[in-house]
């Protein structure tokens, strides 16, 4: 499977045909986490939101519902149970041809007013979607192919949000590891891989929250080291990048888990 964002029907197709191993426990999470978020803080508040940023075909080839599914099934099923609050979902898919398939596997959900999709990429949708859900509070559910909008200066809009916000996001490590490993080629003889790979390693940078955007032989260290204690493991060299990216996360939201 393809980390880069699908393309055209070839590269989009086979992504959708089965749910991996780690689509499962996310969905699974979002599942099972919807229910008492909705329940707490329906208690208090008329509407509550779901925000999928990424949201995919909303069902795979298999038959398993994908993450708007889940939200929109959640949705009717607390509008059915009478509840005092409106679960709301707001899905957003860039891919044209994926967001077709979207809407049409949201569309018998569509007419409660419940469930929306936009066509368009997340980062610019976003203020208007802020607009929508105002003061209520919202669930953001990131889940990019790769690591788009997982920065922190992406973040920044739902990290000043005044109103109850929280973020469910999959970190995509085997990517990062992959990214980090450009770090040999700014030894490289071509000045155009080197800068390539500065890129790259400056984008690794701002997903850790560094005080400044470049990539740095501090930043280097700080890496390494934690990689080593960790054990130096594949394994490991994945622990270590969750632990610096939990770490930015908890310099910039008051809880993190």
């Amino acid at each position: 499977m393809s980390n880069e964002p699908p393309t055209d029907e070839s590269q989009s197709q086979p992504f959708f045909k089965s749910p991996k191993d780690w689509s499962r426990i996310k969905i699974r999470v979002l599942d099972k986490y919807l229910q008492p978020f909705c329940y707490k803080l329906g208690s208090t508040y008329h509407d509550v939101f779901l925000v999928d940023g990424f949201a995919g075909a909303g069902r795979y080839e298999t038959g398993q519902d994908g993450s708007p599914l889940v939200g929109a099934k959640w949705a009717l099923r607390m509008r059915d149970e009478g509840r005092p609050f409106h679960l709301r979902c707001i899905n957003v898919e860039a891919d044209e041809l994926i967001h077709r398939q979207l809407a049409r596997n949201l569309k018998p959900y569509a007419d409660s007013g419940l469930v929306k999709t936009y066509k368009g990429r997340f980062e610019d949708h976003l203020r208007g979607i802020l607009a929508e859900v105002g003061d209520s509070p919202t669930l953001f559910f990131i889940d990019p192919f790769g690591v788009e909008h997982i920065d922190q200066d992406s973040l920044a809009p739902l990290r000043l949000r005044t109103a109850k916000t929280e973020l469910l996001l999959r970190l995509d490590t085997p990517y990062i590891l992959r990214m980090l490993g450009q770090d040999k080629a700014l030894r490289s003889d071509s000045e155009s891989v080197r800068r390539a790979a500065q890129t790259i390693l400056d984008k690794v940078s701002s997903i850790f929250g560094a005080d400044k955007s470049a990539w740095s032989e501090e930043l280097q260290d700080r890496w390494q080291r934690q990689a080593a204690t960790a054990g130096g493991t594949q394994k490991a060299k994945h622990a270590a990048i969750l632990g610096m990216y939990e770490e930015s996360l908890k310099r910039a939201f008051a809880y993190v888990i």
